[in-house]
């Protein structure tokens, strides 16, 4: 997931505007006008009392809109063959609409993807193998762990703003590195890469969405 800062930045800011949470978009259908809203991040945990992670608020909406606002956002998946894989949502709207949009919505494929394991003939037209993964034994030993835990063992914190940075230890092994972001992943957090400076970090998903 090579991602520079300014992307995920422009898009966050682009989606922020809305001051209520939410994006309208009106379409017309059937010579009739139906609001379309896209729920923010906060507005989701609001309602629900809790934080929720990346896979829930990428399955909390069914509409183009909403695919497009997290296009960047990733996924992850596991392979029948054991591995993980990692890759963005726009990343599979395109396998989805260019092969099998005629089987089911895009939700549905989505849904499949993230929770069922995945032949390797079908995730390999979609991510490259430096996407694919075996799972770290050393940092799944704490995926059951509050985030609080997981933070303080694999990142550290600058004094000022929200980032959280991979521990450079941790960076040598794509594996290590992925596998760490898969537990973020869970706990509602983004993995950025910035392909300027050698740097790999976490932001809250309530920040940018």
């Amino acid at each position: 997931m090579i991602r520079t800062i300014l992307i995920i930045l422009i898009f966050a800011f682009i989606f922020s505007c809305n001051s209520n949470g939410s994006k309208e978009v009106k379409v017309n259908n059937s010579n009739r006008d139906i609001e379309i809203r896209v729920e923010s991040v906060k507005k989701i945990e609001n309602r629900l009392g809790r934080k929720i992670s990346i896979q829930e608020y990428i399955l909390s909406q069914d509409n183009e809109d909403f695919y497009e606002r997290v296009s960047t956002l990733p996924i992850f998946g596991r392979i029948k063959d054991g591995k993980m894989f990692t890759g963005l949502v726009m990343w599979f709207k395109h396998y989805y609409d260019e092969n099998i949009s005629s089987k089911g919505t895009f939700h549905d494929f989505l849904e499949d993807v993230m929770n069922n394991q995945q032949d390797i003939e079908v995730i390999e037209k979609v991510v490259t193998e430096s996407y694919m993964f075996s799972k770290s034994p050393e940092v799944f030993q704490h995926v059951e762990n509050p985030i609080s835990k997981i933070i303080s063992q694999f990142t550290y914190k600058k004094e000022t703003g929200d980032q959280f940075y991979i521990k450079k230890k941790f960076l040598e092994s794509f594996g290590v590195k992925y596998s760490i972001a898969y537990l973020f992943y869970k706990n509602g957090y983004v993995l950025i890469e910035d392909g300027y400076e050698p740097s790999s970090f976490f932001l809250p998903i309530n920040k940018l969405y």
